[in-house]
C-alpha cells in the first residue's frame, strides 16, 4: 500500500499543467482552483498517460491499480482512448466498471464514449457500462 501512495504522490507531483493554464503566482498562492481545472477539461499529455501506464505495470494486483487511476482522476482528464488504455489494465470485468464509474466523468471527448462499452466482453458488463456512461454523462 505505500508503494500504491508513493506512486500516486510522484504521479500527481509530475503532472504538468498546460501552458498558460497557470502562473507562478497562481501556484504561490492557491489560486489555481478546482474549479479552474474544470473548465479547461484538457486531457492528460502522452508523457504523463505513459507513465501512469507504467506505474500501473508495476502494480501487482487490481486493488492498487485502481487506486492509483482514482488519484489520477482527482487532477486530470482523459481522452476515451487513454480510459480503454487503463481499463486494460485489469483482467476482470467487475474491476473494469468500477474503474469506468470514476473515469467516464473525467473524459473530454464524450461523443466517443461507445467506445468504451466495447471494451467489455459479457453482454451484462457491457450493459452495466453503458448504464454507467449514460449516468455519468447525463
Amino acid at each position: 500500500m505505500k508503494r500504491v501512495l508513493l506512486l500516486s504522490l510522484l504521479l500527481l507531483v509530475s503532472i504538468q499543467f498546460p501552458a498558460g493554464a497557470m502562473s507562478g503566482d497562481d501556484v504561490f498562492h492557491g489560486r489555481y482552483s478546482a474549479e479552474r481545472r474544470e473548465s479547461k477539461r484538457i486531457p492528460m499529455g502522452r508523457k504523463d498517460f505513459k507513465m501512469l501506464r507504467e506505474c500501473l505495470d508495476e502494480l501487482s494486483f487490481s486493488k492498487e491499480k485502481i487506486v492509483l487511476i482514482k488519484v489520477a482522476c482527482i487532477s486530470s482528464f482523459f481522452t476515451v482512448e487513454q480510459c480503454c488504455k487503463l481499463l486494460q489494465a485489469f483482467s476482470f470485468e467487475n474491476d473494469r466498471l468500477k474503474v469506468l464509474e470514476f473515469v467516464v466523468p473525467r473524459i473530454t471527448d464524450k461523443g466517443n464514449s461507445w467506445k468504451l462499452v466495447e471494451e467489455f466482453e459479457f453482454l451484462s458488463a457491457k450493459e452495466k457500462a453503458a448504464d454507467i456512461i449514460e449516468r455519468c454523462l447525463s
